[in-house]
């Protein structure tokens, strides 16, 4: 098959590219699948320049000033936004997309869709041309291509396929196509039922130079699975996390390049959270979400809807390029997280209910015993759920935990729900 002809008028092309979905012998079959490309307006490459030497000794977690903020998001990250059959979800998350984007010169977006259903792809390429028909985007590239949905398998089997293709498209087939300006080194995930905050663009281009710097960071998340209203409060706070959040995040191409070629058939998130994938690394997460879904239909069925309806999304525009994100490292969150762990109160599950802390009380710690169990008196599943957090773990680590550490607020105090001292991995904690 020839390579997608693209046209950089204002007028939209459609050419058809050979892809193979690639991967180990025994777990992907080797197919070869036409894939439709329709391209929106392209644009020249940008290099975005940002001074480190304002900035002292360098660190990825260093960020920016307000006279030297780190750069927006350009032509090395890529969106791509994953849908199949919600027409009306996929517009709302591609105008929220199209309304915060950082402009001219920006990441492009890409639409992959499973399987033929004109109301989405009709959805998709009405966002190209409101791209194009605004000034400020006119010249961001909008890409809409289209998977073959596997016939067999489950739903959960089918967005893994989706998944392994569309991600190898975006790294490797399109950029080789001049579908988008150049190769991502980053790739921003969505799907088509999020919602995004007005500062979800600039979060990330905090993000980006911390995944290529910090070979212990595996992806940035957007999201809390704790991130109920009456459990969060500071929108500048950024945690490292042991458990896989999903919601919006970004992935460098380093790390596809590991990950792409063992891509499961099914279950993707699960399997990113297991600690063959983990290796010891962690996530990025916002105490505040930045991300949070819209829709409760999807493959989950709402599995979790009653806990996520009550997700709280970010509304304040927080400039995070022009931040000193440092406290992010490893060692220096250890330390600030050992120093306050230590300084909270510990209570019972039953007093901290009945908020019967000390007067003046900033910080309490409850431990758990076990991860497993719900109707087991003194595990994490049971006190998480007399505490109003996710009483659910993946691989035996809690959502949202650092170190078997769960931290939230409660009626303005912090807790600290995590196993004994002498059982929680952090260095500075008494031992037995």
């Amino acid at each position: 098959a020839q390579p997608a002809a693209i046209q950089t008028t204002k007028a939209a092309a459609t050419a058809a590219a050979a892809v193979a979905a690639t991967g180990p012998p025994n777990t992907w079959p080797k197919t070869t699948e036409a894939a439709e490309v329709q391209v929106s307006k392209t644009s020249t490459t940008q290099t975005q320049q940002f001074s480190t030497a304002a900035l002292g000794a360098w660190s990825p977690y260093q960020g920016g000033t307000p006279s030297n903020p780190v750069p927006t998001l350009g032509h090395d990250t890529a969106v791509i936004v994953f849908c199949y059959n919600r027409a009306k979800n996929l517009e709302r998350t591609l105008e929220q997309l199209r309304k915060y984007h950082p402009g001219n010169g920006g990441p492009p977006i890409v639409v992959s869709q499973d399987g033929r259903r004109d109301d989405v792809r009709q959805a998709s390429l009405a966002f190209g041309e409101k791209l194009k028909a605004d000034q400020r985007t006119s010249q961001v590239t909008h890409v809409h291509i289209h998977h073959q949905q596997q016939t067999t398998g489950n739903g959960y089997q089918k967005l893994a396929n989706h998944y392994k293709w569309a991600l190898d498209q975006i790294f490797y087939d399109l950029p080789s196509q001049r579908a988008i300006p150049a190769p991502p080194a980053h790739v921003l995930i969505m799907e088509d039922d999020l919602d995004i905050s007005p500062d979800f663009y600039d979060y990330f281009a905090a993000m980006a130079p911390i995944l290529d710097g910090d070979p212990n960071i595996l992806a940035a998340s957007a999201y809390n699975d704790n991130g109920v209203g009456d459990r969060v409060q500071d929108p500048n706070n950024l945690l490292r996390s042991d458990f896989f959040p999903g919601y919006g995040w970004m992935i460098t191409r380093k790390m596809w390049e590991e990950l792409g070629p063992m891509w499961p058939t099914g279950y993707w998130d699960d399997w990113l959270r297991e600690p063959a994938r983990k290796k010891g690394r962690q996530f990025i997460r916002p105490e505040i979400c930045r991300s949070r879904q819209n829709s409760h239909s999807g493959t989950s069925s709402g599995q979790y809807s009653e806990f996520n309806s009550r997700i709280i999304l970010n509304t304040e525009k927080i400039l995070w390029r022009e931040k000193d994100l440092t406290y992010l490292q490893k060692n220096t969150f250890d330390a600030t997280l050992v120093a306050n762990i230590k300084a909270a109160v510990l209570m019972s599950v039953q007093d901290v209910q009945s908020k019967r802390w000390p007067a003046g009380t900033n910080a309490v710690r409850v431990e758990y015993h076990g991860v497993r169990g719900p109707h087991k008196q003194g595990t994490f599943e049971n006190y998480a759920t007399k505490l109003g957090v996710f009483a659910n773990e993946k691989a035996n680590v809690p959502r949202s935990a650092y170190a078997g550490v769960v931290e939230f607020w409660y009626n303005g105090v912090k807790v600290y729900l995590m196993p004994p001292l002498h059982e929680t991995p952090l260095p500075g904690l008494a031992t037995r």
